[in-house]
């Protein structure tokens, strides 16, 4: 079987990540669009614990080729009434950017979901360099993204939080992260247990 030269396998991996990127892109605007729309919002109860597992093994061999030490508590029997599709999303986006945003070796990533009241509480920790307080805020905005560079080399679009709000917001909860520049990244999410 034929090889091709080393230079077009360079061009082909390179044209590969970018439709890769193209690809995330067109999914988070379709995302982003269905969201806002509300018309595919499908309430149901589930159980956050087989849910959050099944999220973490997916990207197991990320967080082991990444060497991150993971850390997850999940209170047993949190019964969720929200859009099970939407809140995998959720979480989906949360892991990937604390994975993606953690420092470069040996880092944390540490999950807590407990219940308080009549709400689940969320809490993602990554120990990345963190957000410097005057962009927390904004990071929730379309497109936006602190580190460009660093983002783009990640394949990042800057919607993955953007949808992550829209998704807490769909579902009568809210979300906000504590973050300074280099103390890592706490990500915490408040959704209702029923409607």
């Amino acid at each position: 079987m034929k090889t091709s030269p080393p230079a077009t396998q360079e061009k082909l991996i390179k044209h590969n990540k970018t439709l890769f990127r193209m690809d995330r892109l067109v999914k988070n605007l379709l995302d982003l669009s269905a969201l806002e729309l509300k018309t595919s919002y499908k309430p149901d109860y589930f159980n956050l614990k087989e849910l959050v597992d099944l999220v973490f093994e997916e990207f197991a061999e990320l967080i082991e080729a990444a060497t991150i030490q993971l850390s997850v508590t999940v209170q047993e029997e949190i019964i969720l009434f929200a859009d099970r599709e939407k809140i995998r999303r959720l979480l989906i986006n949360i892991i990937d950017n604390s994975i993606k945003y953690n420092v470069d070796k040996d880092g944390l990533i540490a999950f807590k979901a407990t219940i308080e009241d009549k709400y689940c509480l969320i809490d993602l920790y990554n120990s990345g360099p963190g957000i410097p307080k005057d962009e927390t805020e904004a990071v929730f905005s379309q497109f936006y993204r602190i580190e460009k560079s660093r983002s783009t080399a990640h394949g990042g679009s800057g919607l993955g939080l953007t949808i992550v709000k829209q998704i807490v917001e769909l579902n009568n909860g809210e979300v906000k992260i504590v973050s300074e520049a280099d103390k890592g990244t706490h990500i915490l999410v408040k959704l209702p247990l029923t409607a």
